[in-house]
């Protein structure tokens, strides 16, 4: 195998573990956040804000913040637990999520944030026949990117704030709303609104501790065709609390709108609600709130949002122009590693096409 990926010299993966199926997808998104921080550009990040709004802004955080520290000098471990959250899980099985970032202090190792890792296509479906001002990307929420997203803003609470949460869901574990079966559906069905205000409760107590978590690069084309736009590339990074109130933001409005019924968003709020109250009594166990808790739906994933959708939080002069064009591919795809792929996903296709444009106009 040749070539290789911008910033990924210190990685555990090396060679063909850079380009296969599964392995792309956050390998190259992590080379193309080194590139725009090596180079000066902020992603675009979209935070939480204490009036219950997101806010997408470039100019709050760095990759610097992004990814813990100043230093250059990090490892990047693809598929790997995050260990200063292994504390948290009541049975020590921790779940590994897709890029935790750690540097060498004084001969070790020592992980410095985990990141959720998405790579979206901008049109996608839903939008791709709209005005090109209207355009955005589909985002697919995994639970165990629920359960990270909670787990990481639970951690970094000072002793006091944890109390608080502990109070705000205490109605829930022994008091006047008590939940007697967390897996009833018509049980919490019947406690919605209250589940939802206490999960806006939450934010705002968590809402100064929020950190740059869901990293999302988005890759623009010319409509559906595989034929990259003249500006193509970009990053937006969701905040940790931004994630976990997306579910609250959606599930919010399909219930005012519906009958009352489980859909997953509304789904992903009662699974937050009962992990802070199992993290409240130390008894958290993954299996027993992001995986088992179904409600009779699927649990492959924790929800989605289309284009259509995430257009009102990722709203943003750069969402209709990204930053960078495709010329500078080869900066961040080394030596031709564009040879590597498998050209049956789009994005694998898009970049030869863009490498056969670009050999054309020699």
């Amino acid at each position: 195998m040749e070539g290789d990926l911008y910033g990924l010299s210190s990685s555990n993966r090396k060679g063909s573990d850079l380009w296969g199926k599964n392995q792309f997808n956050s390998t190259f998104p992590m080379a193309l956040c080194c590139y725009m921080r090596d180079n000066g550009m902020n992603p675009v990040y979209i935070s939480f804000e204490q009036e219950g709004q997101f806010r997408a802004s470039d100019n709050e955080i760095a990759f610097d913040r992004v990814f813990g520290t100043v230093d250059p000098n990090i490892r990047f471990e693809f598929e790997a637990e995050f260990t200063p959250i292994k504390k948290l899980f009541a049975d020590s099985h921790t779940q590994r999520i897709d890029v935790v970032i750690s540097q060498n202090i004084n001969g070790e190792w020592h992980n410095l944030k985990a990141l959720e890792v998405k790579l979206t296509v901008l049109p996608d479906e839903s939008t791709s026949k709209k005005s090109e001002d209207e355009w955005s990307s589909e985002l697919v929420i995994r639970p165990v990117t629920s359960a990270y997203a909670m787990l990481l803003i639970w951690n970094r609470l000072p002793d006091q704030k944890q109390n608080d949460l502990r109070d705000l869901v205490a109605d829930f574990i022994t008091g006047k709303y008590k939940i007697q079966d967390w897996e009833n559906k018509n049980e919490v069905l019947g406690l919605a609104d209250r589940l939802h205000s206490a999960l806006f409760n939450v934010a705002r107590i968590c809402n100064e501790y929020q950190e740059p978590y869901l990293v999302q690069p988005i890759w623009k084309t010319v409509g559906k065709s595989p034929e990259l736009a003249e500006n193509c590339l970009d990053v937006f990074v969701w905040s940790d609390l931004a994630t976990v109130m997306l579910s609250h933001d959606l599930s919010r409005i399909a219930v005012a709108r519906t009958e009352r019924e489980m859909i997953r968003p509304l789904r992903e709020v009662v699974r937050h609600i009962c992990c802070i109250s199992k993290l409240a009594r130390e008894e958290f166990i993954y299996e027993e709130v992001y995986g088992a808790m179904g409600f009779g739906l699927q649990t492959d994933k924790s929800f989605s949002i289309s284009g259509s959708n995430t257009i009102m939080y990722m709203k943003h002069p750069r969402l209709r122009t990204p930053i960078l064009r495709p010329d500078i591919l080869p900066s961040i795809i080394i030596g031709g590693g564009e040879k590597n792929l498998s050209p049956e996903r789009r994005f694998d296709a898009t970049i030869y096409f863009e490498r056969s444009i670009r050999q054309r106009s020699r």
